[in-house]
């Protein structure tokens, strides 16, 4: 679940606090980085969990409207359609999925001003007022409902995002990403299925190994990347670039020289994401100019072979 291009991130950002706080140890920046990752896998889990919890919410405010002295028409006979979900039926009934929620201590079921918050965002949506009115009633339905609703509500709701912010720093620049892996995770789920396949926490075997090496290596090497650095940048001042650009481009350099699998245009293109996304307005396009001269640079000198 947790990809490279996240791992990426989480690296950039421990070095980026390891160097501005130096009471850090690096010992303690390493640990921080395996955190920060299983904070994101938290995440993944906490996501799924909200969508169960939801429904359950809904599903008391429904039994408590039928329980009124005077209830309408509506609250007598209420639509069970999304309470009866057959993908939410799948989650709740996720042996996987209880599990990661005891052990990760996860739960949303206290925050009754969240889930009410969200529950009538749900409510007042087009999908499922949409969703309600269809004449077919079957899995693919279901399944599209569950997915257009992370997609175009939860995921961007703004009282969503606050409450995570508030569970856990970690998860700030993550919900993109994350959330995107959830969409992915939960179009693959067929009514056939015995039980839902979630993805194991990194995305290949060599993950959690890949971002602590990245990050060794591009501390380890600082004050060559540096040099290598300065080579290339002939119309700028090495010291007054932008301290994120010049962490970037260093990490991009430990990739392309530890990393002989990773391809060249994986590595560069990687990296200019990154400083589109984390640093000022034009990083994206320094960082891609600069990373054209330095690999130009390592090539000429044979430093470089992919």
């Amino acid at each position: 679940m947790i990809t490279r291009t996240l791992m990426r991130v989480k690296v950039l950002q421990v070095l980026y606090a390891y160097y501005e706080d130096r009471e850090r140890t690096l010992e303690s920046a390493v640990n921080e980085l395996s955190f920060s990752m299983d904070k994101s896998y938290d995440l993944f889990i906490s996501l799924l969990q909200l969508g169960v919890e939801l429904t359950n919410f809904h599903r008391k405010c429904i039994e408590s409207a039928s329980r009124k002295y005077f209830p309408t028409e509506e609250e007598k006979n209420p639509n069970m359609k999304w309470v009866n979900n057959r993908l939410i039926k799948m989650l709740s009934e996720s042996m996987f999925l209880s599990k990661e929620v005891e052990k990760r201590k996860i739960s949303f079921t206290d925050d009754k001003i969240l889930l009410e918050l969200l529950n009538k965002e749900v409510l007042e949506s087009e999908i499922y007022k949409s969703y309600l009115t269809q004449q077919w009633n079957d899995f693919k339905s279901d399944q599209d409902f569950v997915v257009r609703i992370y997609s175009n509500v939860l995921l961007s709701s703004d009282t969503l995002l606050d409450a995570l912010e508030e569970k856990s720093i970690y998860w700030n620049d993550d919900l993109g990403i994350v959330g995107s892996f959830l969409i992915k995770t939960l179009k693959k789920v067929r009514e056939e299925d015995e039980k839902i396949n979630f993805p194991p926490k990194f995305s290949d075997e060599e993950g959690e190994k890949f971002a602590k090496e990245l990050f060794l290596k591009t501390f380890s090497n600082k004050e060559n990347y540096e040099n290598i650095i300065s080579d290339a940048s002939q119309n700028w001042e090495v010291d007054r670039l932008a301290f994120m650009d010049k962490l970037i481009l260093q990490m991009a350099l430990a990739e392309i020289m530890n990393f002989p699998t990773i391809p060249l245009p994986v590595t560069m293109n990687e990296y200019i994401e990154i400083a589109k996304s984390y640093s000022t307005a034009k990083s994206g396009m320094f960082v891609n100019g600069m990373l054209d001269k330095i690999v130009s640079n390592l090539k000429d000198k044979e430093l470089i072979v992919k």
